[in-house]
C-alpha cells in the first residue's frame, strides 16, 4: 500500500486587495489573505502564518499570518492577498509569482554553511540557569493567540532565590 504524501507547498499569484472588501488589510505589511481550501492543502488555515517566497528571486522570502479568506467568488486557490506594504516586503510593489509554504521555520544553519535566506529559533539550555527569556515583539497581534501559551509558565517554574 503506498502511503499520500502531504503537500507542502503550493505556487500562487500574490495579488492586489479587493477594495473595499478588504480596507482592514491596507496597512498591515505582514497580514495578507488566501483561499481556505489551497490553505488545508498544506496544512494551513486562515490564522496562522506561511512563508512565501517569490519565484522568481529566492532571496526575497517573508513571513506572513493569513488573517482572513480571500472575498473571490468563485474562489480562486491560487491567489494570495496582500495589500502594497505586504508585497514591498517580497522587493517590489507589483503583483509577482511566489510559492507559499506551510513550513515558516528552517533549520539553524550548520558550521560553515553558505549565506542564505534562513528563519530559525536557536535555544541554548544551561543545566544551571535559573531564567529563560520569552520573546514576543509583535504583542500578540501577528499570530492570536500567540502570547496565551507562555501566559501559565511562572506557576510552573520554581520559585527564585
Amino acid at each position: 500500500m503506498q502511503q499520500k504524501v502531504a503537500a507542502t507547498h503550493y505556487d500562487a499569484r500574490i495579488s492586489k486587495l479587493r477594495l473595499p472588501e478588504q480596507d482592514s488589510l491596507k496597512n498591515e505589511a505582514e497580514r495578507c489573505s488566501a483561499d481556505p481550501a489551497a490553505l488545508a492543502a498544506i496544512g494551513r488555515a486562515v490564522g496562522q502564518q506561511i512563508r512565501i517566497t517569490r519565484t522568481d528571486d529566492a532571496r526575497f522570502v517573508a513571513i506572513y499570518t493569513v488573517s482572513e479568506a480571500n472575498p473571490d467568488q468563485p474562489p480562486r486557490k491560487n491567489v494570495v492577498r496582500t495589500g502594497q506594504a505586504g508585497r514591498e516586503r517580497l522587493g517590489t510593489d507589483t503583483e509577482l509569482e511566489a510559492t507559499i509554504a506551510a513550513r515558516v521555520l528552517d533549520a539553524p544553519p550548520l558550521p560553515n554553511e553558505p549565506p542564505g535566506v534562513l528563519f530559525f529559533e536557536l535555544a541554548e539550555d544551561g543545566a544551571d540557569d535559573t531564567y529563560f527569556v520569552a520573546i514576543a515583539p509583535h504583542g500578540d497581534l501577528i499570530e492570536p493567540p500567540g502570547c496565551r501559551p507562555g501566559q501559565p509558565l511562572p506557576a510552573l517554574l520554581p520559585s527564585l532565590p
